[in-house]
Parts: structure tokens; C-alpha cells; sequence
């Protein structure tokens, strides 16, 4: 029999026991190690949210997975776009893919530039708003810069330090050429008195009623810059600025007779009908029989018959003792009453009586019922000689003014001492056969009831055939 020589098994030589006992573990290792990565992609899945199966089919070679996760974050990408995308339970099926968000960065710088332009140009818009409320509006920062060259001096100085007070102080300031400077005196003496001169260009000259309601015993406060009547000339100038005696005139007469036909204006023009529109006061005093160039008036408190000033005998002085100014009795019966009869008053100069002063009888002139004129010579009522009226007695023996030039004046109780020491003229203005009337009589005769005397043309008051026109039961109340 032949012998064959023994030959392995094919496989046996491929794979000797010793090689096939490393390859079994090599195939457990790689095993060992499959699990290990699975389990570790599983984790990081779990971190990062992902959704799905954590298995992976055994089957699919490399390069389909690789086009698989290719595939999934095309699609992601395209659901990030388009705003879609999550999952059924709120996450994102990222997978294995990293994600690198080291490039992205929640701030555009481009954004963050032109914000900040947009900032400063709000913050210059509201310096620029602000600057101008403060500058533009008025046109100026200074106002007095733009005074008119046509002013000078303390005018000037005085114009300067009101003119931001309001716009039509303003306007005379810078348009001075077009007002008398006395009247833009006025506006700085006289705040009251703005729109007066304000509107002095363009104002007529022509005189406007009264109408107002007034009462007996109630004196109307008047100021000569009224316009109705202000700008009306008289005396060279206007009643604005020289009418102070025609005011103080007509607010007795009001008062009086509870009357306002007759204004300043009217007053003025009768003052002027009869020649009396003349010196520093503008009315003269002798138009109710005063002689106002004298200035020295005789005071006897004592009743010794002597002025106790100057010593000498109050009889002495002759016919000058029948009136304060020391004009003549002839002078006083001649033209006292010719401007008050035009205007139906009774005028009667203040005297010294001896055993009381001239102060003394003033107040009871008052008391009685008159209203009592005062020429101003300066001094307490003011630089500028003018007339005032003093219109009632107070409780504590002070007396109350109304000066037409002068609102501070007119607000002010006065000394009557003061009064009378300032004054260069008294007259008492009263009713016709009144209490305040000295020369009351009851002998008038009005047969046609038009309100004046037949005989004398005098005005009687109430039209009646006998009678004042005033009444002796009138009480007189001074407001």
C-alpha cells in the first residue's frame, strides 16, 4: 500500500492554532472597542439633545453614513434658514455633527457703528432745540442792545433796564425816533402807562366817551394817559402829559354830580377857551381866582392873628387874606367861578381863618362835602409841578389823593400837613348851594328845565325852578 504523506488541512495551515488564538482576540478586541465607541457616541448624543434611534444598522458601510450625516445637516441648515426645523419634542436631530460656534457672535459691529451715529445726532438735535427756545425766541439774547440811537443819557440808561419787561416796551425802545421823549419818560416814571405810549403813532387825537357808571360820592380814579381822551392836544402837548389839572377837574365833577358828560377832555378844552392852559402845571391857578406865583400861604394855629411863620399880622396883608395865593378879592369874585360855572361847580379858594390853619380848613372843606384841588409845587407828589385831587378823609385824620400822574400817589395816605406843605394852591370844588359852598344860594330860576340858571346861565343841577341842584341831605361818601 502506498503511503501518503499527511498533509493539514488547508485551513489548519492557513490558520495555526496559535494564529487562530490571536485572531480571536483581535475580533474581541475590535469588538470591545465597537461597543466602546457606540456607547460613547450614544453619551455625547444625549448631551447634545439628539432625537432619534442612538443605533446604527450594522449594515451601512462608512461612506453611507458619511453621506447620511452629509444629508441630515444640508438639511439642517435649510430648516435653520427658513425658520423650521425643530423636532416633535422641541430639539434639533444634530447627531454625531460637531458644531463650531466659535464664528458666531451676537453683536454686528456694523450695527453697534451706525446705532452710535444715530445717538449723536439726537443728542445734537436736542443742544440745538434747546439753545433755541433760550435765544431764538426773542430774537436777541440782549434786547437793550437794539435801544435806538435817539435816546440818550439817564433816558437811555432807564429805557435800557426795562426793555425785556414786555414786548411793547421793547418796540418803543428800538423805535424811539417815532415818540416825543416825554412820553417815553412817562412809559419809564409809569409802568401803568405802556400801551398808551405803545400805541401813541397810530392813535387818534380825537376824544372818546366816558362810560362808565358813576354815583355821587364816588370820585373815580382818572389817569391822564386814559386813552380816551390822552392823546387829545392841549397846553403844547397832550392831556397824557399836561392834563393833569382838566382830570382832576372832571373826577370831582363826576363825583359830584354823579355826571360823566363832561371828561379831561372837555375840562380841557373849556381851559383852554378861557386862556388857562399855561404854566408848569398846565392849568392856571387863577382861573379860580388864586394866584399861584405866590407861593407863601399864612398859617395862624393860634389864632393870634399873626402867620406863624413869618410873624407878621394876617390883617395886615390886606385883601391877599381873603384867599391862600394872596390874589385880590376883586380877582377871585371875577374869575373863581368862570371855569367851574361852565361846568355847573362852585370853586372856592381855601382861606386862613384866624384861630385855624390853613390845614385845618382844608380837612373840614373835605368833611363838608368839597373835593379839594391841590397845584403841586414837587416835592412829595413828584419832580414836576401838577394837580392832584384829595377826595376824603380817613379814620386816623390821614387824607386820600388821587393824582392823575402818579398811580403810587394815588395809592398812598397822605400827611394833610404834607398836602398843604407841597401845595402852592388849594381850591374846594363843590355843588352849587351846597354844604361845601360858601356862596350857596336858593334864588335860581331854570323856567325851560334845561339845568342852568336863566339869569346867570350857571348850572343848577336837576333842572328844578327853585333850587342847588344838589341837596343838602346829599351825602357825600368818599370811596
Amino acid at each position: 500500500m502506498q503511503e501518503r504523506s499527511y498533509r493539514s488541512d488547508s485551513r489548519s495551515r492557513r490558520n495555526p492554532p496559535s494564529s487562530r488564538a490571536s485572531s480571536t482576540q483581535r475580533s474581541a478586541r475590535r469588538a470591545s472597542e465597537g461597543a466602546r465607541q457606540r456607547s460613547q457616541g450614544a453619551g455625547r448624543r444625549r448631551d447634545m439633545g439628539a432625537i432619534g434611534d442612538d443605533r446604527r444598522p450594522p449594515t451601512r458601510s462608512t461612506s453611507e453614513r458619511l453621506r447620511s450625516v452629509s444629508d441630515r445637516g444640508q438639511s439642517m441648515q435649510r430648516r435653520q434658514r427658513t425658520g423650521r426645523g425643530q423636532g416633535s419634542k422641541g430639539g434639533y436631530q444634530l447627531r454625531n455633527r460637531n458644531i463650531n460656534f466659535s464664528g458666531r457672535s451676537s453683536y454686528d459691529p456694523q450695527l453697534i457703528i451706525v446705532g452710535g451715529i444715530a445717538i449723536a445726532i439726537i443728542i445734537l438735535l436736542i443742544f440745538f432745540i434747546v439753545s433755541c427756545a433760550t435765544s431764538c425766541g426773542s430774537g436777541t439774547e440782549n434786547p437793550a442792545e437794539n435801544v435806538s440811537s435817539s435816546l440818550e443819557g439817564d433816558l437811555r440808561t432807564q429805557v435800557e433796564s426795562m426793555v425785556t419787561s414786555d414786548y411793547q416796551s421793547t418796540y418803543v425802545a428800538e423805535n424811539a425816533e417815532l415818540y416825543p421823549t416825554e412820553l417815553i419818560q412817562l412809559m419809564v416814571d409809569e409802568p401803568a402807562s405802556v400801551s398808551f405810549v405803545y400805541n401813541y403813532p397810530n392813535a387818534s387825537h380825537e376824544a372818546q366817551p366816558y362810560e362808565e357808571q358813576v354815583s355821587k360820592g364816588s370820585v373815580p380814579l382818572l389817569y391822564d394817559w386814559d386813552a380816551r381822551w390822552g392823546y387829545v392836544d392841549y397846553a403844547g402837548s397832550m392831556i397824557g402829559l399836561k392834563g393833569s389839572g382838566p382830570t382832576a377837574v372832571a373826577m370831582a365833577r363826576m363825583a359830584l354830580l354823579g355826571a360823566t358828560d363832561v371828561t379831561p377832555a372837555t375840562v380841557a378844552a373849556n381851559v383852554t377857551q378861557l386862556g388857562g392852559a399855561t404854566g408848569d402845571s398846565g392849568m392856571a391857578a387863577t382861573l379860580f381866582g388864586t394866584d399861584s406865583g405866590d407861593t407863601t400861604t399864612p398859617v395862624d394855629a393860634d389864632g393870634d392873628g399873626y402867620d406863624d411863620n413869618t410873624g407878621e399880622a394876617i390883617e395886615a396883608t390886606g385883601e391877599s387874606s381873603d384867599t391862600s395865593g394872596g390874589g385880590t378879592g376883586d380877582a377871585s369874585a371875577s374869575s373863581s367861578q368862570g371855569l367851574a360855572q361852565m361846568i355847573g361847580l362852585t370853586a372856592s379858594p381855601i382861606t386862613v381863618e384866624p384861630g385855624n390853619s390853613i390845614t385845618a380848613t382844608m380837612v373840614d372843606a373835605v368833611e363838608n362835602g368839597s373835593y379839594v384841588l391841590v397845584e403841586t409845587s414837587g416835592g412829595a407828589f413828584g419832580a414836576t409841578p401838577h394837580w392832584a385831587l384829595v377826595i376824603g378823609v380817613n379814620s386816623d385824620g390821614s387824607v386820600a389823593v388821587y393824582d392823575p400822574t402818579s398811580v403810587a400817589n394815588s395809592l398812598h395816605a397822605w400827611d394833610p400837613g404834607t398836602v398843604v406843605d407841597g401845595s402852592t394852591a388849594l381850591i374846594a370844588l363843590s355843588v352849587p348851594g351846597g354844604s361845601g359852598d360858601a356862596n350857596a344860594s336858593s334864588d335860581h330860576v331854570d323856567e325851560d328845565g334845561d339845568g342852568y340858571d336863566d339869569s346867570t346861565g350857571e348850572y343848577i343841577g336837576d333842572g328844578s325852578d327853585e333850587g342847588s341842584g344838589g341837596s343838602d341831605d346829599d351825602t357825600m361818601t368818599v370811596q
